[in-house]
C-alpha cells in the first residue's frame, strides 16, 4: 500500500482485483525463505551419529529410506539431509545398502526452481566444511554447484502442507522452523498429520524453537534440546480421532464429534451468545446425539439424572450408561425411528435414580444428514414434575399389596417388552434370512463374475509383465542415452573452454541459455544468470550497438563480424550468428568473442615502425625507391618525389624501369640489362651496384645522377626486393 500510495484497504483490494499479478507479488512478499546449510550443526551431528544409525538398526530389512522435508525453501536443508545420508551410506556402518528418496516441498514455486538448480553463492563456505565442499560441490564461476549424485537424491515439488494431501510411508520427516510461523490451530492439525505420514519407528525432526505440543501421546522424545522425536502408537481410543486430513477437493473435514466440532470456526463470546447459552442451560431439556448403535457423539444439558458411567471398561454407549433399566425401551424406540423415519415418543417412563423414581418422557428423533451416510438420533429427556421415592426392599413384602402390584406391573412390562423384542427379532430374522438368500444368490453371481474378472486380470498381468519388460528395456536405453548426452555435454563444455573463445548462447528472446568461462571477462555473468535477459547483464565492452546487432541478426539471419574493444583495452573479434537446430530452425543466437589483443598490439607496433622508417627515409637527401622481387615499386621517399616530379602514390606499383622515370645512360639511351640495378642485384646476386646515369627532363637540362642499388633482406637473409638510391653529382 505504501508503494502504490493507497490510503485504505478497500482501494488496495480493488487494485488487487484489477491486477492479478499484484497477488503473486503480495504472496511472495508474505513468504519467509530464511534457510541455511546445516542450521544448528549440533542437531545434524546428533541426527547422523545417533538417530539415523538407530533407525536403520531397528529396521534391518529396510531397502528404501524415504524422507520428507516440507517448507524446504531454496533447498539448503534438503541437500544437508542428502549429504549426511550419503556420508552414512558411504561409511558402510549401516550394514547394507538402501535406496534414498528425499521429497523436498514448498509452496513457493520460485524457491523450488532455485533449489532444483542447486547453485549457491560462495557465502555457503561459512556453514559447510571444506571437506564437504570438496566432496559434494563443484566450484565454478564464483558459485558452488551441488554434484550430480547429491542432486539426484532429492525430488523437489510444489506442495501446500496445510491444503494438499501428505506424503506417506516416510521414515524421516524434517520440518524445521516452519511451525513457528503458523498459529496454534494449524500446528495442532499438522502434528497428527505428520504422525499419520510417518512409518512405524519414524523420526520427526523439528526446529529448536518448535515442539509437538500437546500431542505427547503420538511422539516419544529422543533429544529434547534438538527437538528430535520418534513416532509411537497411541492408545486405541486416541487413534486418528483428531486428524485434519487435507485433500484437493475438501479443505474442511470433520473426523470427530465432541463438544465442539473440529474444523468449525471459533465464535467470539459476546452478550448474544452468552444469553443464548444461559437460556439453553436453563430451559432446554437434556439430550444426547447417538448413532444407530447407541454411541454417544454429543451431550447437551445436564444429563447426570439419566446417565451414569457403567462399571468396567470406559465407554460412551447410551445403552450402557442409561439409568433405571429402560435401555430396552430406548432400543425399541430407535428401531422404530429407523423403520418409520419419524420421531418416537415414550411417555411416562420411570427411571430409578438412587432412592427416587423420575417420571420422564423420552423422544427419539431421527436426524437426516445430507448424504444419508450416517444415521443419527437425538434422544431428548423431559422430566415430569412428579417424582416419587422408590420403594425399599422392606416395603416389598406380601403384606403390602401396593408394593406387590407395582412389582407385578413392572414384571408384566418386562414380559411384554421381551415378547415385543421376540416378535421383532423373529420378523427381523425372517427378513434377514430372505436377504441372506438373495445376497447368497448375488454372491454366487458375483463369484462367477469375479472368476471371469480374475482370468482377465491374469491376462492383464501377463500383458503388464510384458509391458514392464519393454519399459525396463526402454529405461535402459534412455539411461544409456542420458549417459551419452552427459558425456557429450562434458565434451562440449571442455571443447568450448579449450578454444579460449568466449561463447554465449541466447534464445529468441535474448535470454541466456549457456556461456563459457571466458565470457565472464566480457560480461559479468554467474551461473544463476541462466534464463535471464542478456540486456540485464553489465557489459565490459566499449560498444553501444550490441543489442541492435543481435536483433538485426535475428531478423535478417545474416551474421555480423566486428572488432570490439573492452574497457580494460582488450580487443576481440565479435561474431553474432543465428543458432540453427538439426531441423534447420532458428532458435536463438550464438555470440563468440575471439581475443585478438596480441595481434592488435603487433599491428600497432608494425604501423608505428613503418611510420618511423618513413620519417627516416623522408629525412634523407637521396631519392630512394624500394621494389619487390618483380621490380615493382613499393615505396618512394620525399626526395624521390622531388627528383622525378611524381608523387609517391603515382610511383608505387610501377616498374623500376618505367619510361616515366626518363633515366638514360648519359647518351640519351635507356639503361640496358647490364646497366640495370634491379638485374644486377636480383639476377646477378651482386651485394651492391653503382652506376652514373642521367635523368632526362623535358624542356630542362639533364641531371647527372649517381645510382646505387643494394638487396632488401628479411630475417633469414633472403632477398625480398631492391633498394635503389639516387643522388646528384
Amino acid at each position: 500500500m505504501e508503494i502504490h500510495k493507497f490510503d485504505s484497504i478497500k482501494r488496495y483490494t480493488q487494485y488487487l482485483e484489477e491486477n492479478p499479478h499484484e497477488l503473486d507479488l503480495l504472496f511472495k512478499e508474505l513468504l519467509i525463505g530464511v534457510t541455511n546449510f546445516f542450521r544448528d550443526p549440533g542437531a545434524f551431528t546428533e541426527l547422523k551419529n545417533k538417530v539415523l544409525p538407530s533407525l536403520l538398526s531397528e529396521n534391518t530389512g529396510i531397502t528404501a529410506l524415504r524422507v520428507w522435508i516440507p517448507g524446504c525453501s531454496t533447498g539448503e536443508e534438503a541437500y544437508s539431509i542428502a549429504i549426511i545420508l550419503k556420508e552414512l551410506l558411504s561409511s558402510g556402518e549401516n550394514g547394507h545398502p538402501f535406496k534414498i528418496t528425499i521429497f523436498a516441498t514448498d509452496i513457493d514455486g520460485d524457491g523450488i526452481e532455485k533449489a532444483r538448480q542447486g547453485i549457491y553463492p560462495e557465502s555457503i563456505t561459512a556453514s559447510i566444511s571444506p571437506q564437504r565442499l570438496r566432496a559434494h560441490f563443484i566450484h565454478e564461476n564464483s558459485t558452488f554447484k551441488v554434484k550430480k549424485e547429491i542432486r539426484e537424491m532429492v525430488v523437489f515439488a510444489r506442495h501446500n502442507v496445510i491444503q494438499d494431501p501428505p506424503f506417506t510411508r516416510i521414515n524421516l520427516l524434517c520440518c524445521r522452523n516452519l511451525l513457528i510461523y503458523l498459529d496454534s490451530e494449524s500446528q495442532n492439525r499438522l502434528i497428527p498429520l505428520f504422525h499419520y505420514a510417518l512409518e512405524k519407528q519414524g523420526i520427526l525432526f523439528l526446529g529448536s524453537s518448535e515442539s509437538v505440543g500437546k500431542h505427547t501421546s503420538l511422539f516419544a522424545t529422543l533429544n529434547g534440546k534438538w527437538k528430535i522425536y520418534k513416532r509411537r502408537e497411541p492408545a486405541i481410543s486416541e487413534q486418528y480421532d483428531y486428524i485434519f486430513f487435507p485433500s484437493s477437493y475438501n479443505s474442511r473435514k470433520i473426523l470427530k464429534y465432541s463438544g465442539t466440532l473440529i474444523g468449525t470456526p471459533r465464535v467470539v463470546d459476546n452478550l448474544k451468545t452468552t444469553t443464548e447459552r444461559l437460556l439453553i442451560d436453563a430451559f432446554t431439556p437434556p439430550a444426547v446425539l447417538v448413532n444407530a448403535t447407541g454411541e454417544i457423539l454429543y451431550l447437551s444439558g445436564k444429563t447426570g439424572n439419566f446417565l451414569e458411567p457403567a462399571a468396567g471398561k470406559a465407554t460412551m454407549n447410551l445403552f450402557s450408561m442409561i439409568k433405571g433399566g429402560i435401555r430396552y425401551d430406548i432400543g425399541t424406540a430407535i428401531r422404530k425411528a429407523i423403520d418409520n423415519r419419524q420421531a418416537i415418543v415414550l411417555k411416562d417412563l420411570r427411571i430409578r435414580d438412587a432412592d427416587l423414581v423420575r417420571h420422564t418422557d423420552i423422544t427419539v428423533k431421527p436426524i437426516n444428514t445430507a448424504d444419508n451416510s450416517v444415521r443419527l438420533f437425538l434422544v431428548v429427556f423431559r422430566e415430569n414434575r412428579f417424582t416419587e421415592k422408590a420403594a425399599t426392599r422392606d416395603n416389598h413384602t406380601n403384606t403390602d399389596p401396593a408394593g406387590s402390584e407395582d412389582t407385578i406391573r413392572e414384571l408384566e412390562r418386562d414380559l411384554q417388552y421381551a415378547r415385543d423384542c421376540l416378535v421383532t427379532t423373529i420378523a427381523e430374522n425372517q427378513a434377514s434370512r430372505e436377504e441372506i438368500q438373495i445376497s447368497n444368490e448375488e454372491l454366487q453371481s458375483m463369484n462367477e463374475e469375479l472368476q471371469s474378472t480374475n482370468e482377465e486380470l491374469m491376462t492383464s498381468k501377463e500383458e503388464m509383465q510384458s509391458l514392464n519388460e519393454e519399459l525396463i528395456s526402454v529405461n535402459e536405453e534412455l539411461k544409456s542415452k542420458l549417459d551419452e548426452l552427459t558425456q557429450a555435454d562434458n565434451d562440449m563444455k571442455n571443447l568450448l573452454n579449450s578454444t579460449d573463445i568466449a561463447t554465449i548462447f541466447l534464445d529468441n528472446n535474448l535470454n541466456i541459455r549457456r556461456f563459457t568461462t571466458q565470457s565472464t571477462k566480457i560480461f559479468h555473468l554467474i551461473q544463476s544468470d541462466i534464463n535471464r535477459p542478456i540486456t540485464d547483464i553489465n557489459c565490459n565492452l566499449e560498444y553501444d550497438n550490441l543489442v541492435p546487432d543481435m536483433r538485426n541478426v535475428l531478423e535478417t539471419l545474416v551474421f555480423i563480424e566486428k572488432t570490439v574493444k573492452t574497457k580494460d583495452q582488450h580487443y576481440y573479434t565479435m561474431r553474432i550468428m543465428p543458432y540453427r537446430t538439426f531441423e534447420n530452425r532458428i532458435d536463438g543466437l550464438v555470440i563468440t568473442f575471439g581475443e585478438i589483443t596480441l595481434a592488435k598490439n603487433l599491428e600497432k607496433t608494425l604501423r608505428d615502425r613503418k611510420e618511423h622508417l618513413t620519417l627516416v627515409f623522408d629525412s634523407l637527401p637521396k631519392g630512394i625507391l624500394v621494389t619487390d622481387t618483380t621490380g615493382r615499386i613499393t615505396f618512394a621517399n620525399t626526395a624521390s618525389e622531388k627528383l622525378f616530379e611524381l608523387t609517391a602514390s603515382e610511383m608505387v606499383n610501377r616498374l623500376y624501369n618505367d619510361p616515366a622515370f626518363l633515366i638514360t645512360d648519359g647518351n640519351g639511351l635507356p639503361l640496358s640489362d647490364g646497366q640495370s640495378p634491379f638485374h644486377a642485384v636480383m639476377v646477378l646476386k651482386k651485394p651492391s651496384f653503382r652506376l652514373q646515369c642521367t635523368l632526362e627532363k623535358p624542356n630542362q637540362a639533364s641531371i647527372p645522377l649517381n645510382l646505387e642499388a643494394v638487396p632488401l633482406l628479411d630475417d633469414r637473409r633472403k632477398t625480398t626486393g631492391v633498394v635503389i638510391m639516387f643522388s646528384r653529382y
